[in-house]
């Protein structure tokens, strides 16, 4: 994620790295249709993210930001089972 700033430097870069993870996780979602559910929940926590940023809440935001890295490594390591 882009550097924030507690004057708000760093923003848009944010934003766009926000932005970019959200569109990723929407890609896998319609690929991998078993994983929706649990990538909602990630979604979530983008959105969470999304908000802090725009609010100039850098401490929120990196906490967000952690949440959905947390998420993340939580389903590549037990990944919900698929379609049989």
């Amino acid at each position: 994620m882009a550097r924030l700033g507690e004057d708000g430097s760093g923003k848009q870069e944010a934003l766009k790295d926000v932005f970019r993870v959200n569109h990723e996780i929407g890609r896998i979602s319609r690929s991998f249709t078993h994983l929706a559910p649990a990538l909602r929940e990630v979604q979530l926590q983008v959105n969470f993210t999304t908000i802090q940023i725009k609010r100039n809440r850098p401490e929120a935001a990196l906490e967000g930001f952690a949440r959905v890295s947390s998420s993340l490594s939580r389903l590549t390591t037990s990944p919900p089972s698929g379609p049989t």
